[in-house]
């Protein structure tokens, strides 16, 4: 096997990826390039837990703010395929929920007569947002169907997103990427 190198350190989780030749070089920092990403790892009571993926298909992960929970969103993992593309690990690496899109419920959903479900989840990072009591939250953007897509690109909306129950809470923002 060969090493891990750390490419990037959020929210205490390290981003890595396999040292590989990189052929082409017209490639400056192939590290920074999330193509090549295959594992996360975080800090478990002085223990380091890894997770393995398949290469090029973490979007993010983002750690609670107690360390006790990471979630992290995929794209086109084999494992985690849409819509359930969304995990939330526990502190010791097993995997606590896999997440299901909810029914959107936000400005741009309620224009539509009937409900929709989301179809997956990415468009934003997962990140850290303000909520309306003022609690510093996870948020987790949820895309709509395909056939919601117009001329501004896909409609998505962020929710807040309790690691502990897997919960959705409160819509953070709406729009099209």
């Amino acid at each position: 096997m060969k090493e891990f190198t750390e490419i990037a350190k959020v929210d205490e989780v390290k981003y890595k990826f396999i040292d590989i030749d990189f052929e082409d070089s017209s490639t400056k920092n192939p590290a920074k390039n999330s193509s090549n990403w295959n594992a996360i790892e975080w800090v478990n009571s002085e223990q380091i837990v890894e997770v393995l993926f398949d290469k090029g298909t973490l979007l993010r992960a983002i750690a609670d703010i107690k360390n006790e929970k990471v979630l992290a969103v995929y794209e086109g993992n084999s494992s985690y395929p849409f819509p359930k593309n969304a995990i939330i690990y526990n502190v010791d690496g097993s995997i606590h929920k896999v997440l299901t899109p909810p029914i959107l419920i936000g400005s741009l959903a309620s224009k539509y007569d009937k409900p929709i479900e989301g179809s997956c989840f990415g468009g934003l990072y997962p990140s850290w947002y303000t909520n309306s009591k003022g609690e510093k939250v996870v948020g987790i953007a949820i895309k709509f169907p395909p056939q919601y897509r117009n001329i501004y690109g896909d409609f998505f909306e962020v929710r807040e997103i309790n690691l502990e129950s897997g919960e959705f809470g409160e819509v953070l923002q709406d729009g099209a990427v």
